[in-house]
């Protein structure tokens, strides 16, 4: 597209993101990153200026150049100052919480957006500012610890980098600082082995001692940047809760006071955690319950009947299963039996009355020795009715117990 003259508006987002106002050194800072379109002259509002012929980038991604037809539209079209509708628009995304990188204001380019950000005190970066770096300083020298150091906005984790950089350049007096190792070409295939074609986790890497040189932590690590962890693990891990600095105190305050006595199920259900932590901590302060206390516990008690109870109602509904099972079994034979016409005598169930096969697959048999001969007798009850007694029978049992 080729123009020969025209009127350009001042405060185009082009204009803008050069800060300086001057329409020759937007159009050669355009210019060198991505030239499209040539322009022999224009005039600028309030700027007569004549250009020599050059690319200019107007259908560059991120830069846009507002172009009137005339002086009379360049006078209607936005001012320098944010409208009313761009300020709503840039809250409602704020509220909304998109990040302040991918915030969009039409005619706006990010160093707008970036200044409005910080009027109205909106943090648009994770940069450290000065007085985050000297309240770091200030509480590193006295020798606090990293779980110690308190940064608003700021992870430990990111405490820690910054700490280590601080360490580096000097800033935090004669500390020592000790260099990272890098993992060499051989670990890294041991690693790949092991970690992605095997399918170990970190904590198998590790006690197998595939990498003596290296922590747990730093095998963990490093199996994160490479993408070698098993994703349910990893996101089972970071849905995990853990406990911060002061629950961890308080929890370690109670089980040296009144939680040395109490079991590691109330301990859990009272600090929402699980079991195996209580136990953890337990075991790191010395105070785990030994048998016999375990034992004395009336949680213990209420814990073995709540599994006697689990256990017999899994029973219950195994056994159901098996009856149902058996019952369909019985009536598919006798009437693959009835269909072949099957010669046997027929032998009527005194309970449900259906006329049976006369056969040990629907009555039970007995057999008794006598001085002078073994008697054979058969149940008048067919197997299903059976089971069905047996169940009722033991139904009422439970029942009467319970009233009991």
């Amino acid at each position: 597209m080729k123009i020969s003259s025209g009127v350009w508006y001042r405060n185009s987002s082009l204009l803008s993101s050069t800060g300086s106002g001057k329409i020759v050194g937007a159009a050669a800072l355009l210019y060198e990153k991505c030239p499209t379109d040539e322009i022999t002259s224009f005039t600028g509002t309030g700027l007569d200026t004549d250009v020599q012929p050059l690319a200019l980038g107007l259908l560059c991604e991120g830069s846009t150049l507002v172009y009137a037809s005339s002086k009379r539209e360049a006078r209607h079209m936005p001012g320098k100052h944010w409208t009313r509708d761009e300020r709503r628009s840039l809250r409602q995304q704020i509220a909304a919480g998109v990040a302040p990188h991918d915030i969009v204001v039409e005619n706006r380019s990010w160093v707008g957006i970036r200044y409005m950000l910080r009027a109205l005190h909106v943090p648009w970066s994770r940069r450290w500012t000065p007085s985050q770096t000297r309240s770091l300083i200030a509480q590193v020298k006295p020798g606090k610890t990293l779980a110690e150091l308190r940064i608003p906005n700021k992870s430990t984790a990111a405490i820690n980098a910054k700490r280590r950089r601080l360490r580096i350049a000097g800033k935090l007096g004669k500390q020592t600082v000790r260099t990272k190792q890098q993992y060499s070409q051989a670990e890294l295939d041991l690693l790949e082995h092991y970690a992605w074609q095997v399918g170990w986790s970190a904590r198998q890497v590790h006690a197998a001692g595939v990498l003596p040189n290296r922590s747990y932590h730093s095998i963990s690590k490093k199996m994160g940047r490479l993408g070698y962890g098993d994703p349910v693990r990893v996101q089972r891990a970071k849905q995990a809760r853990r406990l911060s600095h002061d629950e961890r105190n308080r929890l370690r305050e109670f089980l040296l006071a009144e939680g040395r006595r109490l079991s590691s199920e109330t301990i859990a259900r009272r600090f929402n955690i699980s079991m195996n932590v209580t136990n953890s901590h337990r075991r790191k302060l010395g105070v785990s319950l030994s048998w016999h206390e375990a034992r004395a516990l009336s949680s213990t008690e209420e814990k073995r009947q709540r599994a006697a109870e689990a256990k017999r109602k899994h029973l219950n509904e195994r056994w159901a299963n098996y009856r149902a099972k058996k019952i369909e079994t019985l009536l598919e034979f006798q009437q693959r039996l009835e269909r072949r016409n099957y010669r046997a005598p027929i032998r009527t169930c005194r309970a449900c009355g259906y006329p049976w096969f006369a056969l040990r697959r629907f009555f039970s048999v007995q057999r008794r020795k006598l001085p002078n001969r073994v008697k054979v007798s058969m149940s008048q009850t067919c197997r299903i009715c059976k089971m069905k007694l047996k169940q009722e029978a033991k139904g009422g049992a439970s029942a009467t117990q319970a009233i009991g």
